[in-house]
């Protein structure tokens, strides 16, 4: 499988390509032309899903372990996390709601047509002598004020689903970064928060924004 930076916008969708084509994989729902792949939908969908939180780990994982990968793999690892872990830390609750959809302007820049992608930043931030972190992959405050949030909530349920915390063991794994075991730690503690119950395990909650809200009673009758 190759993969193609160029497209690094939210979604991860699997499209059926030509064997022939270098990109097997695209971020977005409709690639250009030249990299064309059979997609259901025309445009960008905008919708970032908890389970799209497995593949930071497995970027990291590719990045760490396959020969001559581009250094984009472990930069789009790290920023994907970080957008995972954006949803837990804005939330009361320290978890993570299952879908948001992104706020998505892109400038109409007359020297570029795809002005607003992480590629163009990131060519921008190579140009200017790349000093630091790339965009896209520096830290970011928690905002607990959600008129000020990039993304707008779209399913506020929260399924106890692993894949951020599974992504952040690798991310650890891999770079020895601790700041990802760090993160990890600070979702295990929101679960036992939110999410124990007494004698019985865990359970999935309606609202990933009303700390001490309801569970979800998902036991067979």
């Amino acid at each position: 499988m190759s993969f193609s930076p160029d497209f690094l916008i939210y979604r991860p969708s699997f499209c059926k390509c030509d064997t022939r084509s270098p990109h097997l994989y695209h971020t977005d729902t409709q690639p250009p032309l030249r990299h064309r792949c059979l997609c259901k939908h025309k445009f960008p969908s905008h919708s970032f899903e908890h389970l799209t939180c497995f593949f930071p780990g497995v970027l990291a994982l590719g990045a760490a372990t396959l020969p001559d990968v581009p250094r984009t793999h472990l930069w789009a690892a790290r920023g994907l996390a970080q957008t995972c872990w954006t949803l837990y830390a804005d939330s009361p609750t320290g978890l993570s709601p299952d879908g948001v959809m992104m706020h998505h302007e892109f400038a109409a820049a007359d020297e570029s047509p795809w002005d607003g992608l992480w590629a163009t930043h990131l060519t921008r931030w190579e140009s200017n002598d790349a000093h630091g972190d790339p965009p896209g992959v520096r830290p970011v405050e928690p905002v607990s004020n959600s008129t000020a949030w990039d993304y707008t909530p779209r399913s506020q349920v929260y399924l106890l689903r692993p894949e951020t915390v599974e992504s952040f063991y690798l991310l650890w794994r891999t770079t020895g970064d601790v700041v990802w075991r760090e993160r990890g730690w600070s979702v295990f503690r929101a679960l036992l928060n939110e999410t124990r119950v007494e004698g019985s395990g865990f359970a999935s909650i309606h609202n990933a924004y009303h700390v001490g809200g309801e569970k979800i009673n998902e036991m067979p009758r």
